[in-house]
């Protein structure tokens, strides 16, 4: 029976007619926007090169396989190769025909001109996303806030998701709020909020907020197969339009700003340094705010990097903008105004703000300071300086003698305590024992000896218990001198008998 399957398996083969071909197909030419396809290659022939697709139609293919198949028609068998790609589409496309050499020859599939359409939502669908605005006009940079509601019906059947926020090239996500989540009816919904501004001006767009879902389904393999899958399908919300002004000439800022700024003191002492915090507070965009730091005669002044803090209040996006500074100086001055410049969106006109003056006074008397320092000691009997300091030395000194005894005793005498208290007959009864027990390379001396004597009684015994030890990790009391004795008899001639 085997060599008549060898024979039909031989025959099979002679009468198999490798041709090249290719062919190219998807599962619609008509599909809905972010739904995911498959493009699939067949290609017939026994060498080919296999073509990369990395993406299709500029979208990234998400997935592939590849298999191979035995067809026959009219008693002739061809090889076939399937491959596919699984991708999503976001506008209409065309797939250019794909060149393939196979078999030494260039093969060509038909191009396919895909129509991508909108999905059909309803009030009922199980998916649902919107994206909407407080405001239809802005000013460049000003701060609006954007809100996004996905929607899912509590029936629904989902087993993953991706979000992928709004975006536009002329429009930056400022932050993104923390999101909240409540019931509505038969949905739940997810709420997220981003703060955003335009950085030109002109009809500008946002493009529609993506959310990818995926739910349970069925495919077929490159063999034909039907094997369970995930289904992606992608749910977008409307895009939104927005008219974005141009600022004023002159004009970096906008919106509506306060300033203050606060010395550590107003009085100190030549070559201090005090220390100044400027902070803008408001609405606006702080990003765009340069360094405030002033410039004084005969000051040096030392600015830190300002910095943003950003946070929501009465649904307004609210900040301040901080800049820290160090003025040194060696006589009185004074830390000028600090001026910002804005336009408000809601009077629609520029606007200036300052800060008060802040004399700061050098205290002391600039002569003293400069003056040298004078050290002045008062005259005192040499001899009998002498006299004293030897009388405190040899006090001192009979002081650090009677002092060094008495240290010494007491730590001999916690040394004896302790040296008492220490298990020392423990101690070397375990050093005896280590003495009697052999160490791992005399035991692994032993070992290959003794491999060597396996028909004798006690070397097969001794064998496996070093084993054991050594390879098995056991713990096991081996007797040195008793291994040594037989290491000895098995090394002594053996007289004949």
């Amino acid at each position: 029976m085997q060599s008549l399957g060898k024979i039909v398996i031989a025959l099979l083969l002679m009468s198999m007619q490798l041709f090249g071909a290719v062919m190219a197909s998807v599962d619609s030419v008509k599909v809905v926007r972010g739904e995911t396809m498959t493009l699939t290659l067949e290609i017939i022939g026994e060498k080919f090169q296999k073509p990369l697709f990395r993406t299709i139609c500029g979208e990234e293919v998400t997935s592939s396989s590849q298999g191979e198949s035995i067809r026959s028609e009219k008693g002739t068998f061809t090889k076939s190769t399937v491959m596919t790609y699984d991708f999503s589409l976001m506008k209409d496309c065309v797939i250019e025909p794909v060149k393939i050499v196979v078999d030494g020859k260039e093969e060509f599939t038909e191009a396919i001109d895909i129509r991508v359409i909108a999905m059909e939502v309803t009030k009922d669908s199980p998916f649902i996303l919107s994206m909407e605005t407080a405001k239809q006009s802005v000013y460049v940079g000003e701060p609006f806030k954007v809100v996004v509601n996905f929607k899912q019906r509590h029936d629904s059947d989902s087993v993953d998701s991706t979000f992928l926020p709004p975006k536009s090239q002329d429009i930056w996500i400022k932050e993104e709020l923390k999101g909240r989540r409540f019931e509505e009816g038969e949905y739940s919904v997810s709420r997220l909020s981003f703060i955003m501004a335009a950085q030109k001006s002109g009809m500008l767009e946002i493009s529609p907020a993506q959310i990818k879902i995926a739910t349970r389904s069925r495919s077929r393999d490159a063999l034909g197969q039907w094997l369970p899958a995930l289904k992606w399908r992608s749910y977008f919300s409307e895009a939104l339009d927005l008219q974005v002004l141009p600022l004023p000439p002159g004009a970096d800022l906008v919106g509506t700003f306060t300033i203050d700024a606060k010395a550590d003191r107003a009085r100190l002492d030549t070559n201090e340094a005090i220390n100044v915090t400027l902070k803008i507070s408001g609405s606006g965009n702080f990003e765009d705010i340069d360094s405030q730091k002033p410039s004084v005669d005969g000051v040096m002044v030392y600015a830190e990097e300002g910095t943003i803090k950003g946070y929501v209040e009465d649904g307004l996006y609210s900040g301040s903008w901080t800049q820290k500074f160090a003025f040194v100086a060696d006589g009185s001055f004074t830390i000028p105004s600090f001026t910002l410049e804005y336009f408000d969106p809601v009077l629609r006109e520029l606007r200036t703000i300052s800060t008060e003056p802040m004399p700061i006074t050098i205290g002391g008397d600039q002569s003293k300071v400069d003056a040298p320092l004078k050290i002045e000691r008062p005259e005192v009997d040499n001899d009998q300086y002498d006299s004293d300091e030897k009388e405190e030395k040899s006090t001192y000194s009979q002081i650090d003698k009677t002092s060094y005894i008495a240290i010494g005793a007491i730590i001999g005498f916690m040394v004896a305590i302790l040296m008492m208290l220490l298990p020392w007959r423990s101690w070397i009864e375990s050093v005896k024992e280590r003495m009697r027990r052999p160490g791992k390379d005399d035991r692994r001396e032993a070992l290959m000896l003794l491999l060597n004597h396996l028909d004798d009684l006690e070397a097969h015994a001794m064998v496996e218990k070093i084993e054991a030890e050594l390879y098995e990790g056991e713990s096991i009391d081996i007797d040195k001198k008793r291994m040594k004795r037989l290491i000895k008899r098995l090394k002594s001639p053996q007289l004949p008998e």
